[in-house]
């Protein structure tokens, strides 16, 4: 240490007046003990060095690692050279280490034992897979319309937009639901996206049957095909001859259906035809116009299901192989959970889905964090479900009682208007069940803000102190301070 304090001057003047005069009166004029002076002076020797401040530390401490402890993480870490922090500590603690994370940290700082990072590994890009066939893979993506970019009659309304592109020909296909036309809202808009296979079902009905059938009755067999048992519950009753129409529309499906299958191998075709009807729609399918004997053997099987009422179940399962086979692979590019009210019905609906795989979006990880009991994830999902109308959620789906929390809500917000806190989306609500809404919302944006600033101070290395706003507020004057500014 080269720099010289006040004190080892002290010291020097103490030292040398004293050699001088003697340790008694060196003690009277410099008002210290002659202990002191003779200390010093055992340690001076003529530099100003040796009159410098020791460390004060001491060696030895009642709580320190037991040369046991230090052996466990020496041995360890010749194991675990690469392990950070956490996980070295994790896995020291399951062989017996009981001390806090900080403690290690100390340890291994001192021992010069942290991890050793690895270099990073070249960056391979992944050749990109072409598709051989349309309809062998389909991204699909869902996206909320701004309000800017509404215009006309539709102005003040939400939509969302869903666009498929099939990747072998890049077709796109794009349409807007409305946010709160029907039942299931976002649900019944995704499904709606399955059944057509983002269009590629229109298009094989036009490859199959050409200038044959009108636009009308293309559209028509298209809806019979999105949602068979609907189309038949509604036309059917004003139809004399049923079984003349479902011989027509069982040859129109089989035609279809041999076009959708025509990219495909015989294998997968099998894998992919309904249990039931399998026998029965392969021999449709190999229909050969060549032999008049094989029109009358075709037209037999067709007599035979209509006699034995199962034309309808035959006309779904045909149905159902047309979709099937119109999408071979769905590509989710994630958002899962995010505005709409029925989620759950869409993940329940992607289970049964025969091949897929799934993007996560933002608000699919916050919903994950939460359902793992991270409680920022927790107090942002709640106050994400009552902003947008959504509780019912919670409720319905997942079993979560919201009673207590409405009742917080209610007794410590009951006289408060809530101004700023409006639902979004207008969700079609009651006006208590909205007032209730809102309410639910302040409450748990007031959580949210108090558990996320929590979670800043646990986590310094974030760097999101700027984020904390309720220990910048003035609750007397009634303002607060943002960068800055006084608001």
């Amino acid at each position: 240490m080269n720099t010289i304090t006040q004190d080892m001057r002290f010291r020097q003047a103490l030292i040398e007046y004293s050699l001088k005069y003697g340790v008694t009166k060196a003690a009277i004029r410099y008002k210290t003990n002659r202990q002191y002076i003779y200390r010093w002076r055992k340690r001076y020797d003529g530099t100003l060095q040796s009159l410098a401040d020791k460390s004060h530390r001491p060696h030895h401490h009642p709580n320190e690692h037991t040369a046991e402890e230090l052996k466990l993480i020496s041995d360890m870490r010749k194991r675990n050279m690469e392990s950070g922090l956490v996980v070295f500590w994790v896995k020291l603690r399951q062989r017996g280490y009981t001390r806090s994370i900080t403690g290690l940290y100390r340890v291994l700082r001192r021992q010069g034992q942290m991890a050793v990072k690895p270099p990073n590994p070249k960056y391979i890009p992944k050749p990109y897979e072409q598709m051989q066939y349309p309809g062998q893979r389909v991204q699909i993506d869902v996206k909320f319309v701004p309000e800017a970019c509404i215009v006309g009659d539709a102005k003040g309304q939400k939509f969302y937009q869903y666009t498929a592109i099939d990747e072998y020909s890049r077709f796109r296909y794009l349409e807007a639901f409305d946010e709160a036309t029907d039942v299931h809202g976002e649900y019944e808009a995704f499904v709606h996206l399955l059944r057509n296979g983002s269009g590629a079902v229109r298009i094989r009905i036009d490859e199959a049957l050409g200038d044959s059938l009108t636009d009308k009755e293309k559209s028509s067999l298209a809806t019979l095909i999105y949602y068979p048992r609907e189309k038949m519950d509604l036309i059917l009753p004003d139809i004399e001859d049923k079984n003349a129409w479902y011989s027509r529309a069982i040859l129109l499906l089989i035609r279809v259906s041999k076009v959708a299958a025509g990219k495909y191998t015989r294998s997968k075709v099998r894998k992919a035809l309904p249990k039931e009807y399998a026998y029965i729609i392969e021999e449709l399918m190999t229909e050969s116009n060549l032999s008049v004997d094989k029109k009358a053997y075709y037209s037999s099987i067709i007599d035979a299901v209509i006699r034995t009422g199962c034309a309808e179940t035959l006309i779904e399962a045909i149905c159902m192989l047309i979709k099937r086979l119109s999408i071979d692979h769905l590509h989710l590019v994630g958002d899962i959970y995010d505005r709409g009210p029925y989620p759950h019905l869409i993940m329940d609906t992607l289970a049964r889905f025969h091949s897929l795989d799934i993007q996560w979006g933002n608000h699919d990880i916050v919903w994950m964090g939460a359902a793992l009991g991270q409680r920022g994830c927790i107090a942002h999902v709640v106050r994400n479900c009552a902003r947008y109308g959504n509780l019912s959620v919670l409720e319905d789906a997942y079993g979560i009682n919201i009673l207590p929390l409405a009742q917080f809500a209610l007794d410590v917000y009951g006289n408060d208007p809530c101004v700023a806190f409006g639902l979004k989306g207008n969700p079609d609500l009651p006006p208590a069940e909205l007032d209730l809404n809102i309410k639910i919302q302040k409450a748990m944006a007031i959580l949210q803000f108090k558990v996320e600033a929590q979670l800043i101070d646990e986590n310094p290395s974030f760097e999101l102190q700027d984020r904390k706003l309720l220990d910048k507020i003035d609750y007397e004057k009634g303002t607060v301070v943002v960068d800055g500014k006084e608001y």
